[in-house]
């Protein structure tokens, strides 16, 4: 039986938190949604730090059988709600304004079994 979109999803920020945590990531928060957004699902998959740089994570899960890239799925509305969505978690949390922040992309891809096919990481995606 086919996983849910939700599910797989869910399944993706899972792996994407592990992976993240094994690479000396510490994991802030996950599914941060900021207090000015008010409708839909919209939000920061995963906020992590390592070191002094605070990193909000979008994770986006696929699966191979479909020849599926899920970095591709990024639009310029969506890459625009995330820099909008970090700089409300610094607000929001009263992070100090000099602390160094980027977003970055970690890509999921699941085989026909849900296991883990690939995952990449890409740091630093957006850029102001």
């Amino acid at each position: 039986m086919a996983a849910s979109t939700r599910e797989t999803g869910k399944r993706g920020e899972d792996i994407a938190a592990d992976y993240l945590k094994n690479k000396g990531y510490r994991i802030l928060q996950r599914n941060y949604i900021p207090s000015w957004f008010k409708q839909g699902r919209k939000e920061i998959d995963i906020v992590v730090q390592k070191g002094g740089l605070l990193v909000f994570v979008e994770v986006k899960t696929g699966h191979r059988i479909y020849d599926f890239v899920p970095e591709d799925h990024i639009d310029y509305k969506k890459q625009r709600f995330l820099a909008q969505a970090g700089e409300s978690y610094l607000l929001e949390k009263n992070i100090p304004e000099k602390t160094e922040w980027q977003i970055d992309v970690v890509s999921v891809i699941l085989d026909r079994n849900n296991q883990v096919s690939k995952i990449s990481h890409f740091e630093n995606v957006i850029g102001e």
